[in-house]
């Protein structure tokens, strides 16, 4: 009997299969599995009798001394006479010598690859799972080259492989960067990473750069590495070729003029293959779909799938009333703000928590797996307002001009501090007049110089990315249903059937209904031309013939304000208005959220605020007095405590004095805010500590 299907080595044999024999095949859509699960297409098993032709093929596996025998191969499957996909044979040995074959197809194919490699180690070189080098992208030739290298890369969006956008990090180095007057605040200029203020140069020193790569570049590199060319309109769209992923890696300038060389590794977060497209698809409503017979990888995205209007009527080829359904439970999402945890801005800023989307109040909590830096303003190179993407976070430093740093990686090694998977859009060069250049991106539609964008990387709001790119899909699903039909096909119309074509199906009633395919059960009939099939799909109902009540609804983002206990500045600023007998200073008492304090505290409220006061005399410094000075209750994050309070005064009670004032959190656990220090604030600006 001449079975219905044939398995087809690279080399052209065409393996003895078993008279009893199936071909079962599960074939597997990526688009409804649950959000942890990035499902393949497989076969149930086959059984291949021990014939010469089959030893010779399958490396005399069924020998039991033949251990290196048993691997894998590359195969082709046929059906009805017709090249269906290309698969992975890997296979057991079972009694009497037979081969029980199991093939993997699509993305199955390179699973084990999706699942243990990272998408950093794509771009260095192993052996045995041990690192060796990098896949090193040269810039230009050394010196001044380079430097007009990256301003062109940098005047470019999706050009090249990577850009490098200017933002703040006062912890890149691990050492936190203060200003030198004795404050203790934050040093923002000496924070800013990619720093070219100068007339677009790289400066020398310590200061740091480092490159942000587009995400469609690392997916076009993650799918050639598996043997694939990734195309589709995801990848074609404007806004997701802005798209970078933000890390914390950084050389010095001087490193990077002298070699000329960015390794993709040491700036890419430490996340499977696997789990990096999980996050694209969920986050995005990406249908992504490995095909094995082309070496295509799809990335399509859902809004354009729902929209087209190409459909595969398979209506006739149904079985009567073998329609069933099965109702669908979920029908509103909760999306969880991804959230960076080795990144301290999450602890003191308010951020986007969730956004529920759906037709019901009842939802399914889901955590989003990208993230987006904050964005800050501040005055730098004495311009108001520059505009920055923000993190307070222990980078990753390379480079032996780094190696006393505590984020010093050796160059063998990559991200010792770990960082999230987060995504800037990137938005070109901006000159603010004169020598001041920036590399902007930001996280949400809001550009330097009075500039606006139609595109935000928030979940919510009109321009977020569920109104841009995934409304549609929630639209779609939360009022679908699981639809089971039977079906016969001929194997020129089962070729068309793929995870991103559109069905056409029918009821009882004959009305025919659009859907997209979740899972189709196949396996070529015995003695016939035909192909039985079960296909389950998802059925995209018009929704105005449904009932008004069925609406989606986008609430508005849940906002997560940081609770616990503020942190605060006490300064004690000394006045002009003195004289040579007796000075006076303004008692200020500042909060923050960040023990940095560098950010105002968001909401104060009635906290109780105890001073003592300390006289001190001005010979020997010996404590005369000490002892409470007064109590407070304060409801703002600037405060004067109190006004022209004593500071000098000469011949107090026989000797110069000085009074130094101490605050203090008088509530009985002492953790509604904790003092950083106290300074004097002198009439030239600059603070003494005390």
């Amino acid at each position: 009997m001449t079975l219905p299907f044939a398995i087809i080595t690279d080399e052209g044999v065409m393996l003895d299969v078993s008279p009893d024999s199936k071909l079962t095949v599960e074939f597997v859509a990526t688009t409804f599995n649950e959000e942890t699960v990035l499902k393949g297409s497989y076969t149930y098993p086959v059984t291949f009798p021990p014939t010469e032709k089959n030893d010779m093929a399958l490396g005399y596996g069924r020998f039991l001394e033949n251990r290196l025998g048993r691997k894998s191969i590359d195969v082709n499957i046929s059906l009805l006479g017709m090249s269906w996909k290309r698969a992975k044979l890997e296979y057991d040995i079972s009694a009497r010598s037979k081969y029980e074959g199991y093939l993997t197809i699509d993305n199955s194919i390179v699973a084990d690859l999706m699942r243990d490699k990272t998408i950093a180690e794509v771009f260095t070189t192993t052996v045995n799972s041990k690192f060796v080098s990098h896949k090193s992208i040269r810039i230009d030739g050394p010196g001044a080259g380079i430097n007009d290298k990256i301003v062109a890369i940098n005047s470019s969006i999706g050009v090249y492989p990577f850009c490098m956008p200017t933002y703040f990090n006062p912890m890149a180095d691990g050492e936190l960067k203060i200003k030198n007057d004795g404050s203790n605040n934050i040093d923002f200029e000496q924070s800013v990473i990619n720093d070219f203020s100068e007339g677009y140069t790289i400066k020398g020193g310590t200061r740091l750069y480092g490159a942000f790569f587009y995400l469609t570049w690392v997916i076009k590199e993650v799918c050639a590495f598996l043997g694939f060319q990734a195309e589709g309109s995801y990848l074609d769209d404007s806004f997701i070729k802005s798209l970078i992923i933000d890390n914390t890696g950084t050389r010095t300038g001087d490193d990077i003029l002298a070699n000329g060389m960015i390794n993709p590794a040491q700036h890419l977060p430490k996340l499977s293959i696997a789990d990096f497209f999980k996050a694209i698809r969920n986050d995005h409503r990406v249908m992504i779909y490995f095909d094995s017979q082309t070496k295509k990888a799809y990335f399509e995205k859902a809004t354009k799938i729902l929209s087209e209007p190409n459909r595969l009527d398979i209506s006739g080829m149904q079985i009567k009333d073998s329609v069933s359904i099965k109702r669908q439970s979920i029908s509103a999402y909760k999306l969880l703000a991804k959230v960076d945890d080795a990144d301290e801005m999450y602890k003191v800023l308010p951020y986007e928590g969730s956004v529920i989307v759906g037709y019901t109040d009842s939802f399914k909590e889901v955590e989003m797996a990208i993230g987006q830096p904050f964005m800050w303003a501040e005055k730098l190179w004495n311009i108001e307002n520059v505009r920055l993407p923000r993190k307070t976070q222990m980078g990753n430093c390379y480079g032996v001009a780094l190696n006393e740093m505590p984020a010093y990686n050796a160059d063998n090694t990559y991200g010792k501090n770990s960082f999230a998977f987060r995504l800037l859009s990137y938005k070109g060069s901006v000159g603010f007049g004169g020598p001041v250049w920036i590399a902007e991106a930001t996280a949400d539609d809001i550009g330097n110089l009075n500039r606006t964008f139609n595109n935000s990387l928030t979940l919510g709001g009109e321009k977020g990315v569920i109104n841009r790119f995934s409304l549609a899909w929630y639209a779609y699903y939360c009022i679908s249903e699981q639809v089971e039909i039977s079906a016969k096909f001929d194997v020129i119309q089962f070729m068309a059937i793929n995870p991103l074509q559109k069905l056409l199906v029918a009821d009882v009633n004959k009305a025919k209904v659009e859907a997209l395919i979740d899972k189709v059960t196949f396996e070529p009939a015995n003695n016939s031309e035909r192909i039985d099939a079960k296909v389950i799909c998802y059925p995209h109902y018009d929704l105005n013939a449904i009932a008004s009540g069925f609406r989606v609804v986008v609430n508005s983002p849940e906002t997560v304000t940081p609770e616990g206990k503020l942190y605060a500045k006490v300064l004690l600023k000394n006045k002009p208005n003195g004289n040579s007998y007796r000075t006076y200073a303004d008692l200020v008492l500042e909060f923050y959220q960040d023990r940095q304090m560098s950010i105002r505290a968001i909401s104060v409220n009635n906290l109780n605020v105890h001073v003592d006061r300390r006289i001190v005399n001005v010979d020997d410094q010996s404590i005369r007095e000490e002892g409470p000075y007064n109590d407070y209750v304060v409801s703002e994050n600037v405060v004067v405590l109190a006004s022209n309070v004593d500071r000098y005064w000469w011949r107090y009670d026989g000797r110069d004095a000085l009074m130094y004032y101490m605050v203090s959190d008088p509530s009985l656990l002492h953790d509604k805010f904790e003092i950083m220090g106290h300074w004097v604030v002198q009439l030239d600006g600059q603070y003494v500590s005390y």
